[in-house]
């Protein structure tokens, strides 16, 4: 075949007769077939090699998109469970509010019970105390009815300084210990002292009752402290008896001493005698009321 063309060739050459120019368009023919073969064959190993790059590509993209769909569905997954987790979260919390104010409410009513516990505790306290002190008051004044009249020396005295002086007698009444030992107290601070402590007036020994004499209104058979006017424990004797209080005389500071200077007994009685001279007084102790 290339002898063939190499002689057409050489015929196109050295003459271009109808024979050369029908060679030369077979030959072109020829070379048109061919590359016409030749770009339909490269059209067709381009186009393979494209669908199968294709073909790869698309397997590829196919297996991409299934493992994001994967993935999309394992997100979603989680994301459910996360959602589910939040719900729990949200309805525990939502317990947990409610167990808080339920507590907080129940710790506001046992707070409010507690206070009025407490002021019912204070006021049974309170009454309590006061009871006790009611009480202790009672006892006190029942130990000093019980016991032994005795004189508060300071208030005594205070009384009586610097007050005018008289003389005094102390009469008590007879076989009673008890009485015989408050009218030697009384002489102890009323007259001069043992140490010249004492408030500086005249008072002799105690001396028992006279069993004669007496208000004569009262009957002979009755007892000597009764008659001379003894009927609640302790009576003062005098000539002037004081008006009120305040006043400057020997007869008030004497029975100022005795009213708010002794502890025990009952109230005092005062009976004016004529028979006494001025500033001159009689005490007469009976029995402890």
């Amino acid at each position: 075949m290339a002898a063939r063309f190499a002689s057409k060739m050489r015929c196109m050459v050295s003459s271009m007769s109808l024979e050369c120019w029908k060679a030369f368009f077979e030959i072109g023919g020829v070379i048109v077939l061919f590359l016409t073969f030749v770009s339909g064959a490269g059209v067709v190993l381009t186009s393979t090699r494209i669908n199968a790059r294709q073909a790869q590509k698309l397997k590829q993209f196919d297996r991409d998109l299934t493992g994001a769909k994967m993935e999309l569905g394992r997100q979603q997954e989680r994301a459910a469970e996360a959602d589910e987790r939040a719900s729990t979260i949200e309805a525990g919390n939502l317990q947990l509010r409610t167990d808080l104010e339920n507590a907080t409410a129940e710790s506001s009513r046992r707070q409010a019970e507690l206070e009025k516990e407490q002021e019912k505790t204070a006021l049974a306290q309170k009454e309590a105390a006061q009871a006790q002190l009611a009480l202790k008051q009672y006892v006190d004044l029942v130990a000093k009815r019980a016991g032994p009249r005795y004189l508060d020396v300071k208030r005594f005295l205070e009384s009586l300084r610097g007050k005018p002086k008289g003389s005094a007698e102390l009469w008590y009444k007879a076989d009673d210990t008890e009485a015989y030992l408050f009218a030697l107290q009384i002489r102890r601070w009323l007259g001069p002292g043992a140490e010249a402590d004492g408030a500086g007036w005249d008072v002799p020994e105690p001396k028992p009752i006279p069993p004669q004499g007496g208000d004569p209104r009262i009957p002979t058979n009755a007892p000597s402290d009764i008659r001379h006017g003894d009927s609640t424990g302790l009576t003062l004797r005098a000539k002037n008896l004081p008006k009120g209080f305040g006043e400057n005389t020997a007869a008030a500071a004497l029975r100022d001493a005795l009213a708010f200077g002794r502890e025990g007994g009952g109230a005092i009685i005062m009976l004016g005698d004529s028979t006494l001279p001025d500033d001159h007084f009689i005490i007469v102790i009976g029995q402890k009321q």
